[in-house]
This record gives structure tokens, sequence and C-alpha cells, in this order.
């Protein structure tokens, strides 16, 4: 595969915000009615949406069916979409299911498939009937997180992902039960010798492998769109390097307040509500000014 380039030409300056998807779009306790309502009226105002989140194609494409449904907008999110963790990117105008452009490289691809075996020669089905019938089961000589490899519907295609059962890392029941999984994986890189690809924890219980120099920053940058008209709205960890990116060029992040505190620290804003229902506190802010871009006073803490 041919390396692609580190990012487009840029285009013309525009008002864009991008969103994160778990743990932001999709809060725990469902979403606001509202919510889907508030980004529409935002999008009219002449805000381009979009996202910028850990899913796949197929797993974004999942979530907005539901979100986007009773809506008048043929897409709301008409902007790029930013998927994989930066691995995979959407043009605005393409769809999910045809038109993904998949970032990572071959060498990294390759190691994603041994690592990809690795896991499946380690694993067994869990004994109690239950979790086996919804595809979970254990890695060798670990009890606890129960783990599968993300399902065939929503398989990622520029990176492999791990589901671990548990809480949110942010929750207060997380006692680092991850942490174990993490462990195993950076064995597995360690006797395989592997040099392109690292690991990261997703908050919602998700262990992704990636390419060493990706990431959702890096995903962003690859659109071409001038950053200092970008907001972006997250809460995980994932998050933080696109928070510093958009600090240096001079966009605007919103943190959440189930956040991470680390992405908390650089953020612009930070809401009083977590997840869907900070993003509605947000939209509801963003229209109540009504200013130029340049001149959002709310947003800029300091």
């Amino acid at each position: 595969m041919q390396k692609p380039a580190k990012h487009k030409p840029f285009v013309e300056r525009k008002n864009a915000i991008f969103f994160d998807v778990d743990g932001t779009l999709k809060g725990v306790g469902g979403t606001p009615r509202e919510l889907p309502l508030a980004l529409q009226a935002l999008k009219d105002e002449g805000w381009e949406l979009g996202i910028c989140t850990s899913r796949s194609p197929r797993l974004l494409k999942d979530f907005l069916v539901s979100f986007e449904s009773g809506l008048r907008s043929f897409r709301l999110f008409d902007s790029w979409l930013v998927l994989e963790d930066g691995h995979v990117v959407v043009q605005p105008g393409r769809s999910l299911d045809d038109d993904p452009e998949v970032l990572t490289e071959s060498n990294a691809l390759s190691e994603m498939r041994i690592f990809e075996a690795c896991f499946e020669n380690a694993w067994c089905a869990a004994a109690d009937e239950e979790l086996a019938g919804e595809g979970w089961g254990y890695l060798m000589h670990l009890t606890c997180p129960a783990v599968k490899l993300t399902p065939p519907q929503w398989y990622p295609i520029g990176t492999v992902s791990i589901w671990e059962r548990g809480p949110h890392v942010t929750s207060p029941d997380y006692r680092g039960q991850f942490e174990r999984v993490m462990q195993w994986a950076l064995e597995v890189a360690e006797k395989q010798r592997f040099h392109s690809i690292t690991f990261n924890e997703v908050g919602n219980g998700t262990l992704c492998a990636n390419q060493k120099d990706i990431n959702k920053a890096t995903g962003l940058l690859y659109t071409g769109i001038d950053l200092s008209g970008v907001i972006f709205v997250g809460d995980g960890y994932n998050d933080v390097p696109v928070a510093q990116l958009l600090r240096e060029a001079g966009g605007i992040v919103i943190a959440v307040a189930n956040a991470v505190s680390e992405l908390k620290d650089i953020a612009h804003y930070v809401t009083k509500e977590p997840s869907s229902h900070g993003v509605l506190e947000f939209a509801q802010k963003l229209r109540r000014n009504r200013a130029d871009y340049s001149s959002i006073p709310c947003f800029r803490r300091y």
C-alpha cells in the first residue's frame, strides 16, 4: 500500500464542528431527544458537522441510523468522517459503505493480522452460557475481564479492536480491569517484535491496535481543513491529541463533564452536563451566542 500524504492541501476556512461518539454523542442513559434537532439547527446556521471517533465505518453507520432518524436532513454529519482513531477517513458526500479511505500502511496491517491471530490462539469461550452466547470469552490465564474481537458486522478495516466487558474507565466502578489486557498485548508485541503498531485503550472498554504514527489528530490533519475554524467535542484519552492540535492551530476544544482530566485541562470549555447532555448544552450555548466564529468569547476560557 502506498504511504499516504501527511495531509491534503488546505482548503478554504470553514466553520466546522467535529464530535467524538462514545462517551460524547452517545451517552450513558440515552440521548436527549432535542440533541439531533439542536445539531440540525447548527447545520442550518452554516456549521459543517463531522465525526472524529474510534468507531469503524460499520459501527458508526449503526449509530447514525438511530441518531439521525426522524431528521429532515439526508445527512446530518456532512463534513469529513475521521474513523478508527485516524486510520480511516470518509470524504464529504461519500458513502460509509463503499468509500472509506484506509490510511494504515501495509506493514502495520500485517502486524495487526498477526496480533489478531495471537488473540484468537489465546482466547477461549466463557464457561458461562449467557456470556458465551454473546461471544465473550477469556484470554489464557486471565479470568477478568471478558473479551472478544469486534463482531464481524462492525469489523474495523484499518485497525484491530478487542472489546472488554466492564465499566468506562472514568466510572467509579473501574478498578484497572482493562490494564491486564493491555499488559497481555504488550507482551505479545515484544515476543513478535512488532515495530509498526502500538496499543491504545479507549474509555468505553476497547483495546485498539493502531499504527504508531496515526491517531485522531493525524486523521484530522489529513482532511486539509483549516483547523482555526474547527471546534472539537470529546471525552476520552484518545481525544487529547486532537485537543493539543487544535490549541496550537487556533481551534476550540470542548470537553463534556465526564471527560478525562487530561482533556479537561486542555479544553477551552467544560460542560456542566455529561456526554450527550453536555453536547446539547454546548449546542444550545453556541446557538445563543449567535456571533461570528472568530468572536465567540463564551468558549475561550483562556
